[in-house]
């Protein structure tokens, strides 16, 4: 009879301890999903903004905002971050965030779009300023009578090592060997 009452006391102990721990691991272990939307300053969604989470200077989480302009990340624990938004041709936004439970969406707005006007631009290039080097470390040039010729496979024929039929209209290289 005393071992029945310990054995069925043991068991309420042991089943109210797990009833604890199951209804306790909730709590510990809430996951929550932060969600919002990145717009700029006319309200109109940007697609393709990132967005990133930190801890500290540690990258905790992050997407990219949808054709909607809207993103989700899942599975976050409560807590404080600091938020990233990138939107190229935008000035970055940062701040702090804080995830709670419940479902919150929240808005973002890039306001600052980064423009930068030019007076002029100039392009100069000179073929010395070019790298000479290749794979086999050797450059041919064509003269301009086989540039001039309006056949390119007259024109491969001035190239050491290719083997260049005009009538069949095919090029490879003395191994045999197809060039790209």
């Amino acid at each position: 009879m005393m071992n029945n009452l310990n054995i069925q006391e043991n068991i309420k102990k042991t089943t109210c301890f797990l009833v604890f721990l199951l209804v306790s691991s909730q709590f510990v272990f809430t996951q929550e999903i932060f969600t919002g939307i990145v717009t700029d300053d006319k309200q109109e969604t940007l697609t393709g903004a990132q967005i990133l989470l930190f801890v500290g200077d540690s990258l905790y989480a992050g997407a990219l905002t949808d054709n909607t302009g809207e993103f989700f990340i899942q599975n976050l624990p409560t807590g404080e971050y600091q938020i990233r938004i990138l939107y190229a041709g935008f000035t970055p936004l940062e701040e702090s965030v804080r995830i709670m439970s419940g479902n919150m969406k929240y808005n973002y707005m890039l306001l600052k779009e980064m423009t930068s006007e030019l007076d002029e631009v100039v392009i100069t290039a000179n073929l010395s300023d070019l790298v000479k080097r290749t794979a086999t470390g050797q450059i041919f040039r064509l003269s301009e009578q086989a540039k001039n010729s309006g056949d390119p496979y007259r024109a491969l024929k001035e190239i050491p090592r290719l083997i260049v039929n005009e009538s069949l209209r095919t090029v490879s290289v003395e191994d045999g060997t197809t060039p790209y």
